[in-house]
């Protein structure tokens, strides 16, 4: 099999293929040759996928939040502060996501 993979390549570069190409070209990130439907799916993945970050983010802080408050009601000083790192880290991660997810669809919108 590398016999022939290596035969193959070789083939490939007496026919001049790979200078053909320029590995240095800019990339286009633009959706022109996609079909509408697809660029309709890549929209909806995207914005799915934003916003079920910024929801895991707020279930996290509620959770966290709850880990807390049953940590202080049962007198375990150490899952408390457990709890309110994990909280304010989540509430932290929740802001900076909910900050990308504008600047996200911003330069998206531009590209297209």
């Amino acid at each position: 099999m590398i016999d022939r993979l290596a035969a193959h390549a070789t083939l490939l570069l007496a026919a001049g293929e790979p200078t053909r190409r320029d590995p240095l070209q800019s990339v286009n990130p633009g959706t022109d040759g996609l079909p509408g439907q697809a660029t309709s799916a890549l929209n909806k993945i995207l914005s799915w996928s934003m916003y079920g970050a910024v929801t895991a983010c707020g279930i996290a802080a509620l959770i966290s939040a709850g880990f807390a408050g049953w940590a202080r009601m049962t007198a375990r000083p150490q899952h408390f502060d457990r709890g309110l790192t994990a909280f304010g880290w989540a509430v932290g991660c929740g802001f900076l996501v909910g900050i990308a997810i504008p600047l996200v669809n911003t330069f998206y919108n531009l590209a297209i």
